[in-house]
């Protein structure tokens, strides 16, 4: 079964592929039929074979010889072993649906955000949308130490909520943008699938990741100091981490502190 769900994030993943390209330059995901991003040529089906078509033509058009970008590729092969992980994870159920869903929608983001700096309120929907399917779902995020409920998930919502209205007064205040919208409405909607506990958590782990690699990145000089920083990206990174290990995280964390 494994390998049944890895492939069918493959195909998926095509999918994600046509979204990332599409949805930045406000074109219908629909029309027309796949096609060359560069001499905008149909692609055949044979083509489109997720990893397969790619490899084969080595990572070129079959029609103009341009270089496609890897990140088609890369998008096919991490979602497909990302919804493999949720199968490990999860089981075959509801809940690892909404997993990767989730997964797919916080890969388009990511890869969005990191060409284009924005994060389409479409995307933002789709996570909310998949919160509040979970609130009716019987299997739940958790363990008999910790279980996230549908009073957490509220909850995670409406911190999110009030994080957004925060960091709007202190922008207001100070004059300057503290995080991007995008950002902000991203992390009201995760608050409504994860609950609370795990947004907070994977908010704290997107600020330490996110530095670290910001501190090396100028240091590499790769980034320049004033350039403008995608946090999406980090926040995904934080977000996925917390729906997979995140309750072992938070009680191996409450453990050390037991006397």
């Amino acid at each position: 079964m494994i390998y049944f769900v890895a492939f069918l994030g493959l195909v998926f993943g095509s999918f994600l592929n046509v979204l990332i390209y599409r949805l930045p330059n406000n074109k219908s995901i629909v029309r027309p039929a796949s096609h060359c991003p560069n001499c905008q040529h149909k692609l055949a089906w044979y083509d489109n074979i997720p990893v397969v078509s790619y490899l084969l033509l080595g990572g070129k058009c079959r029609y103009c010889k341009k270089t496609i970008s890897p990140r088609y590729l890369m998008v096919e092969l991490i979602n497909g072993g990302l919804w493999a992980l949720s199968y490990s994870v999860f089981g075959f159920n509801g809940l690892m649906v909404l997993a990767c869903v989730f997964i797919s929608v916080c890969l388009v983001i990511t890869f969005i955000d990191l060409e284009h700096m924005i994060i389409p309120d479409s995307m933002n929907i789709g996570i909310l949308v998949v919160g509040i399917v979970l609130i009716f779902l019987p299997n739940r995020l958790g363990n008999p130490s910790l279980s996230i409920t549908w009073q957490d998930q509220v909850i995670g919502f409406g911190f999110g909520i009030g994080f957004l209205l925060l960091m709007a007064l202190i922008e207001k205040v100070f004059q300057k943008e503290v995080m991007g919208g995008g950002d902000l409405k991203m992390i009201a909607a995760v608050g409504l699938f994860l609950g609370w506990q795990l947004t907070i958590l994977g908010i704290m782990l997107a600020s330490i990741i996110g530095s670290l690699i910001e501190i090396i990145l100028r240091i590499a000089s790769l980034r320049a100091k004033n350039e403008p920083l995608p946090f999406g990206p980090y926040l995904v990174i934080g977000f996925l981490t917390s729906l997979f290990v995140g309750i072992d995280l938070i009680n191996w964390y409450l453990n050390l502190f037991k006397f």
